[in-house]
């Protein structure tokens, strides 16, 4: 099987390009769109109790009505 579309980007971490540039661009702007980006601190009013563990820069598939296809 033909795999060099599958890049190694270091030890036991590949890249493998599932997605066009066109596609992320425009799923990245649709994020943006609806705003709601967590601030990267361990508070996010988003979750119930309002504390993140592992505190990220991210919006939810289900703010931005995604939820069904995730």
């Amino acid at each position: 099987m033909d795999m060099e579309w599958i890049s190694p980007q270091c030890w036991d971490i590949y890249n493998v390009p599932l997605f066009s540039e066109k596609f992320c661009d425009d799923f990245v702007d649709e994020a943006n769109h609806f705003g709601e980006w967590s601030g990267g601190t361990t508070k996010d009013k988003r979750l119930q109790g309002g504390y993140e563990p592992v505190p990220t820069k991210d919006i939810h598939f289900n703010q931005m009505d995604f939820k069904s296809t995730w």
